[in-house]
């Protein structure tokens, strides 16, 4: 078996600690074949080395190398949980084998003829758009109709290439590096109200977003950028963005790591309209794009966003499979709003690393972008500065409800009102005053002895 060096990605997750997952689910409606299906995957399992490959580290080196093994069977297992996020979680924190495929896939039990698939591989061998890819070609396969491409480009390969840029000193590499070099020294970074010093990650939690309309992916960053700007006092912000990197036609059917997590520099300075910022945020993403071949992740990025758009359905033979979920936790953040586009709708949420960001900032950052978001598509060309952090509602019940501290107060002489309070309570403190204090009886004698 012969050794690869790890491309920039996988070199990334690593560092990170090696143990990220990507994700997809998938909802089946009809009644399958369990056995062709499993044939049909083995048969793409064969064609992609990727997902033949395990990691080998030699004493006395940091980083392991690739090895690409020639078989290397999935992990099938079946699962009681019947909904496709409790199968998600539980695939999440199965351990991958130590020795084989880095690639698990699991079943959830039929119900009403629906059944719940979950693909949970290891992110050094496959991201987010990898396990999507995985699925269509599975499908193909399944339809009897699998991709045969002798000619495609191995991830070994790919590797060599990310390496060799990196290594290069040609023009268009000073040029990415004075584009990367605006955030090197972490300056722009934001600094969240409450948060904690960076730890080892754990399970991110997950608040989700109340959005019913529809928004591209250039407006979500916008917004997100804005709300993140505002929150942190900052009026340029470095925003991390995950790029899908298969721009190449060559490598846009590719299984692997490919993506990865970019620093964008995203200002509101000037009080621009949003316009103007959904404007900028997709100028300085389309260079990102171009230059993203010359960045090597080297730092951890605070605050991110991913962006993905799931797959059609697909109907095979009367039954059809359609992707509703995926995910990859390679491009960890302290937050991060993750989107999934399908048929015109998006699906929002923010995910958090309890190690450094409370469930209650979280949650709030979560409303502020919500309102935001409603308020920057119905007006675009309003002023950031004046979009609403805090939702109509919310800012009503805080105004208006919260602050309705009146209460019914006893008529009568303010003499005969403590007099009474002395009989019910005697011994409550009526008056303060530095250490000194008096009970209702108390102040009752001597206001007495005053009398008379």
């Amino acid at each position: 078996m012969a050794g690869f060096f790890l491309s920039p990605q996988q070199g990334s997750i690593w560092r990170s600690g090696g143990s990220a997952r990507a994700q997809v689910g998938v909802m089946i409606e009809g009644s399958f074949d369990e056995a062709h299906l499993r044939t049909a995957l083995d048969m793409v399992v064969k064609t992609n080395d990727a997902l033949r490959t395990m990691f080998e580290r030699q004493m006395g080196m940091k980083m392991p190398f690739q090895v690409v093994l020639d078989e290397a069977a999935p992990v099938w297992s079946k699962g009681s949980a019947a909904s496709m996020s409790e199968l998600m979680e539980h695939e999440a924190l199965e351990p991958m084998a130590a020795e084989g495929s880095q690639l698990r896939c699991a079943l959830g039990l039929p119900v009403n003829g629906t059944t719940v698939w979950v693909l949970t591989a290891h992110s050094a061998v496959a991201d987010a758009k990898s396990m999507q890819l995985l699925v269509t070609e599975t499908l193909k396969a399944y339809a009897g109709t699998p991709t045969v491409d002798q000619e495609a480009i191995k991830y070994a390969q790919f590797a060599q290439w990310q390496n060799d840029l990196l290594a290069g000193d040609d023009d268009e590499k000073k040029r990415a590096a004075r584009f990367w070099d605006r955030t090197a020294d972490g300056g722009l970074a934001p600094s969240l109200p409450g948060e904690r010093a960076m730890e080892v990650p754990g399970r991110s939690g997950r608040v989700e977003i109340d959005w019913k309309g529809e928004a591209t992916e250039d407006v979500l960053l916008a917004a997100w950028a804005t709300v993140v700007s505002r929150w942190c006092g900052k009026q340029r912000v470095e925003m991390g963005v995950v790029l899908e990197g298969r721009e190449y036609e060559e490598i846009a059917g590719l299984i692997g790591a490919v993506s990865r997590m970019v620093p964008l520099v995203v200002s509101i300075e000037g009080h621009p309209a949003f316009r103007e910022v959904v404007e900028q945020v997709r100028a300085e993403r389309e260079e990102a794009i171009g230059l993203q071949e010359y960045y090597a992740p080297v730092r951890d990025i605070k605050v991110g966003f991913e962006y993905n758009e799931l797959a059609s359905a697909v109907s095979v033979e009367g039954v059809s499979f359609r992707v509703v979920s995926v995910a990859n936790d390679a491009h960890r953040c302290a937050l991060k709003l993750t989107a999934l586009a399908s048929g015109g709708a998006v699906v929002l949420a923010l995910r958090y690393d309890p190690a450094m960001v409370d469930v209650k900032l979280a949650g709030a950052m979560a409303e502020s972008f919500e309102s935001v978001l409603a308020t920057a598509v119905a007006e675009p060309e309003r002023c950031v500065d004046g979009l609403p952090l805090v939702p109509e509602m919310r800012k009503k019940q805080t105004v208006s409800e919260w602050n309705e501290t009146a209460a019914s107060f006893p008529s009568g002489p303010i003499h005969l009102l403590i007099s009474a309070q002395a009989v019910r309570t005697p011994g409550a403190a009526a008056v303060r005053c530095g250490g000194a204090v008096l009970t209702y009886a108390e102040l009752e004698g001597r206001s007495n002895q005053l009398g008379r």
